[in-house]
């Protein structure tokens, strides 16, 4: 599945980039900004770690969007196991090749 440049999430379009600068030691390996509507996702991630990463900030985005109360963990669990699903029923995996 191919990874736009711009994607939609509710109402709100997010660019989505890579950023060097994120922290990944520090656990921060993607980010999603409502102000600057991006998408920051670190690219020197293993793939899988990055398909997980951008899901992760599109479930916050409609956490954000719908008021659905869900927690960090949540957000996580959610988003390997749309990582999961997708690869093991679909053999769909993410394709950066649009994002810069």
């Amino acid at each position: 599945m191919r990874i736009p440049r711009e994607v939609k999430v509710g109402p709100h379009s997010y660019l989505v980039q890579f950023n060097k600068m994120l922290r990944p030691d520090d656990g921060l390996t993607g980010t999603i900004s409502y102000r600057k509507q991006t998408i920051d996702i670190d690219p020197l991630l293993p793939p899988s770690e990055m398909d997980v990463v951008f899901w992760h900030e599109i479930i916050h985005g409609l956490n954000h969007n719908f008021s659905l109360g869900l927690s960090e963990d949540t957000a996580d669990n959610l988003a390997v196991g749309l990582t999961q699903f997708l690869d093991d029923n679909f053999k769909e995996t993410l394709n950066w090749e649009e994002i810069e």
